[in-house]
């Protein structure tokens, strides 16, 4: 059997030790986890065929706590999220910022770094008023303080690109977040992922990490 002129190895299928070793397998219960983030690499998504891609990100593993108070108490197992980065590739041309990068790091770095650094936009209180990092302040200031949560962000991914190492202030950051599994995939995949523990969330037990 060839493909596009190259000869194709016989297949040999799985022995039944394989078989038996990946059927006792078992995956990460969905859920909310203390999480802490063990290491990073700088990398470029691919060009896709529409033009697309090209996108600075990080590559960040994370692995679940079994203690949120105990940062070596790392569960064996470690997940991956992909930060596509606010900033233009300047070694592809007509490269654009991608605007979605804008949130997707917004969420990360508030995770990692906490809501001192990176501010939740304001939000309106019971009685309609909206609140800025625990001050009242008018409808009218509240673009303005979205976009310099953003310049934040913005300037902080900067940063991280292009200063070696400063990206390691990423590495080793604890924080809580929900491991889900999309539609027909076994992969686990995070979201929600914040500094503190939501009101009402129940963490996932450790004795129950995997199903």
């Amino acid at each position: 059997m060839t493909d596009h002129g190259q000869t194709l190895p016989t297949a040999v299928p799985m022995t039944g030790e394989q078989i038996t070793a990946a059927s006792r397998s078992k995956r990460l219960a969905a859920g909310y986890y203390p999480l802490r983030s063990t290491g990073i690499e700088k990398q470029i998504s691919k060009e896709k065929a529409d033009g697309s891609g090209n996108n600075l990100m990080l590559k960040v593993e994370i692995s679940p706590l079994k203690d949120a108070g105990d940062t070596n108490s790392l569960f064996n197992r470690t997940l991956r999220e992909y930060v596509v980065l606010p900033l233009q590739n300047t070694a592809v041309a007509d490269h654009v910022a991608p605007e979605f990068g804008v949130w997707r790091t917004r969420t990360f770095l508030r995770a990692a770094l906490g809501t001192d650094i990176i501010p939740e936009f304001p939000v309106r209180d019971d009685t309609g008023q909206w609140i800025f990092k625990g001050e009242h302040i008018p409808g009218d200031q509240v673009l303005a303080a979205k976009e310099s949560v953003n310049t934040t962000v913005i300037n902080k991914a900067a940063e991280y690109w292009n200063t070696e190492d400063a990206v390691n202030e990423l590495v080793d950051c604890v924080f809580f977040g929900e491991i889900y599994y999309e539609e027909g995939s076994e992969y686990p995949s995070l979201r929600n992922l914040t500094p503190e523990l939501p009101e009402g969330i129940t963490l996932v037990e450790p004795g129950n990490f995997l199903v």
